[in-house]
């Protein structure tokens, strides 16, 4: 099969027009005048919607993406039966609308396997599987970074290799006066897909954490500012109540990373 150009534009939910802030929740793909037209909608991991708009009830975005894909599933069938009248159908629906959904400027794609492009196009836009736990864990660092400077606490913390000769761990805030390591802080990503491997990563750090005390390079204070799973009601979700226990138990600071008066607290203190 040759490669052919298609259309796609990506969905986006904005609930509050006031602030333009909006969340992509879906792709649509349209070949004009070839009878495809082939959608993707994100319908049930919406918490991180509720999460990151927080006025917002699950049930109204469940029920406008419903909606949606109701008037989308009547676009692919009349699409398919009427393939060759339906060249400005797509135009039509994502031009600009004062509406809580919204869809981006079109783009065109060349492939020749359609329906996996638009798979492969809505796991980048919409799941964001570039993302990797590394990637999110380094945006928590430039998060908790802005957190100091706006607070003027920036400079009495300082990226350093605690340890000896024989074992070194590097944390990214550590605060240290007259040989004294009083504080450090470590933002730590737990919501891997994997349960294990969030497990894993509360283990390594328990090991980490007890090396350090062992050779007596260990902060006096130690805080972890966390993230995790966003959906409460899942294994990865009780997995992470477990991995919080760990750290717990190392008589460290544990908080949420969007609890930002409990970290500043900590640097403060």
């Amino acid at each position: 099969m040759s490669r052919m150009a298609y259309q796609y534009a990506i969905l986006r939910f904005m609930p509050y027009v006031e602030t333009g802030e909006f969340a992509n929740v879906g792709l649509v793909m349209a070949a004009p005048g070839q009878g495809f037209f082939a959608y993707q909608l994100q319908e049930k991991r919406y918490a991180r919607l509720t999460h990151f708009f927080k006025d917002l009830e699950g049930t109204t975005y469940i029920a406008a993406i419903k909606a949606m894909q109701k008037e989308l599933s009547r676009i692919q069938q009349y699409v398919e039966t009427c393939r060759y009248g339906s060249a400005g159908l797509f135009e039509e629906l994502v031009r600009s609308r004062e509406t809580i959904f919204r869809f981006s400027e079109p783009s065109l794609v060349l492939t020749d396997a359609p329906e996996n492009k638009l798979a492969e196009l809505y796991s980048h836009y919409v799941e964001h599987d570039f993302v990797t736990p590394q990637y999110r864990e380094t945006q928590m660092e430039s998060r908790l970074r802005q957190l100091l400077i706006q607070a003027d606490l920036a400079d009495r913390f300082s990226q350093k290799k605690l340890g000896d000769e024989q074992y070194r761990v590097s944390l990214p805030f550590v605060e240290q006066k007259e040989g004294r390591l009083l504080k450090a802080m470590k933002p730590l990503f737990l919501g891997q897909k994997e349960t294990s491997k969030i497990l894993e990563k509360a283990g390594r750090w328990q090991f980490r954490v007890h090396e350090l005390q062992r050779r007596h390079q260990c902060p006096e204070e130690l805080l972890f500012a966390v993230d995790g799973p966003e959906e409460q009601d899942t294994p990865q979700y009780a997995a992470y109540l477990s991995a919080l226990k760990i750290l717990n138990a190392l008589e460290a600071k544990v908080v949420p990373m969007n609890q930002h008066n409990a970290v500043l607290e900590f640097a403060l203190d």
